[in-house]
């Protein structure tokens, strides 16, 4: 996971330009933070919340990523504390938001991050509230190859009934 981290800040932090799904430029699309003070995690982590250890350790070495182009952004500590006193009353007690995508909300349930399964997006193609099937290091490995796109929104459809191999 720290390799993943370390290569996406560095290229992140070169201000690469990134490419849209319709094929616009963005240029210094990013805004990469110091790393997060310690006492400020306890402080989160004393109301109750859990943070995944990989979503921990990316806080120490940023706290939080934000793609300034469009509104995609994983939060940092102040974010996180801020955004659990907003949800405060409308989440289940351990539940905190820790990122925003394009319109979906993203959460970690802190009583479930044991069982690997703790992501939750708000809603996303018509479904509300679902798992993702996994935990940080894989939702992360995947929106660094993503280029911090979206993709739990990506559709795939079957093959099934469309001829695709050879008839003999």
């Amino acid at each position: 996971m720290q390799e993943v981290i370390q290569s996406f800040l560095e290229i992140a932090k070169r201000n690469a330009p990134i490419y849209s799904e319709g094929g616009g430029v963005f240029d210094r699309p990013w805004r990469i933070n110091p790393p997060a003070d310690d006492e400020k995690i306890k402080q989160f982590e004393a109301q109750g919340f859990r943070l995944p250890p990989e979503l921990k350790m990316l806080l120490k070495a940023t706290d939080g990523i934000q793609c300034v182009t469009v509104e995609q952004s994983i939060h940092g500590v102040d974010s996180l504390l801020t955004m659990a006193g907003v949800n405060e009353g409308e989440l289940r007690p351990g539940v905190y938001e820790f990122g925003y995508f394009l319109e979906d909300w993203l959460y970690i349930d802190s009583s479930r991050i044991d069982s690997g399964d703790y992501i939750i997006c708000s809603e996303c193609e018509g479904r509300e509230g679902f798992l993702f099937g996994y935990g940080f290091k894989t939702f992360f490995d995947r929106l660094a190859a993503a280029n911090f796109h979206p993709f739990w929104g990506w559709n795939h459809r079957s093959a099934e009934g469309v001829p695709f191999r050879m008839e003999y």
